[in-house]
């Protein structure tokens, strides 16, 4: 398709709206529900890189069902279940929300899975169906084309890294007796989890320097996780048994390990680091010194902790009335949004993603994030104009406050531009 006929297209789309609402971007609280049958519960657990597609566990009359969440189309179970499937649970989610991986129980067997709404769930580690305990697909590159984790059979543990067709390649992680994949870079190349000493101790992993267990040169008799990473690979969160106490960390290169929290803290509580933005500045995760009801936490580049709940209640004002936040689990690449779990007024278990105004966006026109300013952003604008509540920075061409119909003009001019992002 051509320039010109794409920028046609954009604009043919964009008239056939009738009405466009402009929405202030504030920051919110939203309890996303629950998939229809069974007890009320639902758990949030990763979100897109763009923070439109969030992914997790829900309750239905049949048991607990991986779902994939949208604010257009609700909370929706995943599709293509095996035959024999009786539970599944999502861990995370491609940059775009179009790739999904996790865990599904099979005639009593724990796979792992990759879905896509073409595919449904293909399982991830069938292969070693021969003595195989379990496998688990924990995370996924930006693509979806990288899907890592475990794989466990009778005699070994290790962590694993697949292909988009599902063949396996372990992670040499000596001197570890065993290992788990937990979460990897945009490009797949990078990998972070934990390997077992005897003691855990949170890893990264390179082809070029093979695995750095940093958490056994940290401290050898104390355990460490390592739970996130940046896009870029260049930081990794988790947590530590840090003289008794468990602390959550900011691992680099150039600072090593680094405790996370107020250092003046007399009694810290323990804490644990989930998922960090993609420049590796916010960190989210939990942090139960904070008060009662409020101990998801987010940590900025000096590590000192502040409670969501605050955040939201106090600096923007957000009636939360009823809600206690429990666990922040993920959050997305420029830190516009996150998601986790909590109790929601009624007292039921309930998944929930906070919003908050992005600040800046590095390439105005690629809306969708993939690093080019094409056609694929079309949808993703004209989303925005209709709602521009969620991540819409990059699709505010004109510089002005919101997306609208200003805007349109200016998105058609870098339609016509083409060209990959700086």
């Amino acid at each position: 398709m051509s320039r010109k006929s794409l920028t046609s297209r954009a604009l043919g789309l964009v008239c056939c709206l009738l009405v466009v609402d402009t929405y202030a971007s504030v920051a919110s609280l939203r309890g996303l529900g629950d998939l229809p049958g069974g007890n009320f519960e639902s758990y949030a657990i990763d979100i897109s890189a763009d923070g439109t597609v969030v992914v997790g566990t829900g309750t239905t009359a049949n048991g607990r069902r991986a779902f994939r969440w949208t604010a257009a189309g609700g909370m929706e179970e995943l599709s293509g279940a095996p035959v024999g499937a009786t539970q599944s649970f999502a861990n995370a989610v491609s940059a775009n929300g179009e790739v999904i991986v996790g865990i599904v129980l099979v005639d009593g067997v724990n796979y792992g899975f990759r879905w896509t709404q073409a595919d449904g769930m293909v399982l991830y580690g069938s292969d070693y169906q021969i003595g195989i305990f379990r496998s688990d697909a924990i995370g996924v590159s930006h693509d979806g084309t990288t899907v890592v984790g475990e794989i466990a059979t009778a005699t070994f543990s290790k962590a694993v890294r697949w292909d988009v067709n599902g063949n396996a390649t372990m992670i040499e992680d000596p001197p570890c007796a065993s290992s788990a994949a937990i979460c990897t870079s945009a490009d797949g190349r990078i990998v972070a989890g934990t390997c077992s000493i005897g003691i855990a101790h949170a890893f990264r992993w390179s082809q070029a320097t093979g695995l750095d267990p940093f958490g056994l040169l940290v401290n050898p008799t104390r355990d460490s996780y390592g739970f996130g990473m940046s896009s870029t690979g260049t930081t990794v969160v988790g947590e530590i048994d840090s003289n008794g106490d468990t602390r959550a960390f900011r691992w680099n290169a150039e600072t090593g390990l680094v405790l996370l929290g107020d250092p003046m803290e007399v009694n810290p509580g323990p804490a644990w680091a989930y998922d960090v933005t993609a420049d590796g500045t916010k960190i989210v995760g939990v942090d139960y010194g904070l008060l009662p009801g409020s101990a998801v936490a987010l940590w900025g580049p000096d590590g000192n902790v502040r409670s969501l709940y605050e955040i939201l209640t106090v600096d923007y004002g957000q009636n939360l009335t009823g809600w206690r936040l429990i666990q922040g689990l993920a959050i997305s690449d420029n830190g516009a949004a996150i998601v986790g779990y909590g109790l929601d007024p009624a007292g039921y278990t309930e998944a929930w993603i906070a919003r908050f105004p992005a600040s800046t966006c590095g390439c105005p026109g690629d809306v969708d994030h993939d690093g080019l300013i094409n056609g694929n952003d079309i949808p993703a604008f004209i989303d925005c104009l209709v709602d521009d509540s969620g991540d819409c920075l990059c699709a505010n061409t004109d510089g002005l406050a919101g997306v609208s119909m200003n805007d349109v003009s200016y998105f058609a001019t870098t339609l016509v531009t083409g060209a990959a992002c700086p």
